[in-house]
């Protein structure tokens, strides 16, 4: 196995990525709490995003959970209630480490009867890559339940994209998530990656992305749609030639516009929201002196169309290649929130045509 796939496989066993898997009815459960749960009689710590898969399948809203404790009694009782009602349903639960604490704790709770991949399959689907195709692996990231594996294909299937502005080699790549905690699907995304910098952002088009499906189907259903869906595309490993000269060319044409700048202001603060004080940030992404440009605070009063046709100092493809830099070389800890950013910068720059490419010429009527 590939020495990047075997370390992963290490990681998956430290305490703060081990999960142990159980199955259960939920007549075993008691909630005593909003944070503490009993499984026959153990009591163990509730993760958030635990709480929130119990509550989908005692078919309540999840906001209300926490307060329902405090707040009103009754519905509580109704709801621990609900528990015994439906109490031969048959669950499967994680345990693991809990982040903050060295106590154990319930990290999912799923149907028995939900397909998922353990993550340790997941490394053999991923050197079944690598054993039948020429596609690179570029990096293996473990976060708790989730496992995101990146793959270039070679210089072969690659894209130079020359203009006045630059002379760049794009490639395509294949982006495989896995949750064996099933908070979020499995997922196979196209990629296009930067050789010389390896920024990279996460294609979200049709026909680009697959996200997979874990309701009416059996764990063995599930792997092989995910080896049909490989074996589609590596077969066919690069389908970005016309959608980099249709999509990258036109962005060193024009600048971005106060909507795009604002946008990428925001993943600026989904990332991190210290990093809006970071010179260097300020310099990448010059939102904040866009807007003292136009002797603005903020643009809560502003339309979109009044946004979309401000221009702003950065060309389209400057700022393309410096929030994917900032994506790609923050240093993320949570894996999860990364693969989020490269999602959310493949939408921003990678799905419409710039806003400023083809504006009405302002005519002097007079």
């Amino acid at each position: 196995m590939h020495e990047l796939l075997e370390k992963a496989g290490q990681e998956l066993f430290v305490p703060e990525n081990k999960r142990e898997y159980f199955e259960t009815e939920l007549q075993t459960i008691e909630l005593p709490n909003p944070d503490l749960i009993a499984i026959d009689g153990t009591e163990l710590d509730l993760d958030k995003r635990a709480k929130g898969q119990l509550c989908k399948i005692l078919e309540i809203p999840a906001k209300f959970y926490t307060d329902l404790h405090s707040k009103d009694v009754d519905i509580w009782s109704m709801m621990v209630k609900k528990l015994e009602q439906i109490g031969n349903k048959s669950i499967r639960f994680s345990l693991g480490k809990m982040i903050d604490s060295d106590k154990q704790g319930v990290f999912s709770f799923n149907p028995s009867d939900s397909a998922w991949i353990a993550n340790e399959e997941f490394l053999n689907i991923a050197q079944w890559i690598l054993d039948n195709s020429q596609a690179k692996l570029e990096r293996v990231s473990v976060w708790g339940s989730i496992l995101n594996i990146e793959f270039t294909f070679p210089l072969t299937n690659s894209v130079l994209v020359e203009s006045a502005m630059i002379n760049d080699i794009f490639t395509y790549g294949i982006n495989l998530k896995n949750d064996q905690d099933l908070h979020s699907v499995t997922q196979v995304r196209g990629a296009i990656e930067r050789l010389v910098c390896t920024n990279r952002a996460v294609m979200s088009e049709k026909g680009y992305t697959e996200h997979c499906q874990h309701i009416g189907t059996s764990s063995r259903s599930l792997i092989n749609e995910v080896y049909k869906i490989l074996n589609k595309k590596i077969k066919s490993p690069n389908p970005i030639d016309g959608f980099i000269q249709r999509q990258l060319k036109p962005m060193t044409e024009c600048n971005a516009s106060l909507n795009e700048l604002k946008a990428s202001w925001d993943v600026i603060n989904y990332i991190e929201p210290s990093l809006n004080e970071d010179l260097k940030i300020n310099e990448l992404v010059p939102y904040t002196k866009t807007l003292k440009a136009y002797n603005l605070e903020d643009t809560d009063d502003k339309s979109k169309m009044w946004m979309s046709t401000a221009s702003t100092p950065i060309k389209m493809y400057d700022l393309y290649n410096n929030m994917t830099w900032i994506a790609s070389n923050h240093g993320f800890i949570d894996v999860e929130k990364k693969l989020a950013t490269q999602i959310k910068l493949g939408k921003l720059f990678l799905h419409d045509s710039p806003n400023m490419l083809d504006l009405a010429p302002q005519m002097n009527w007079n």
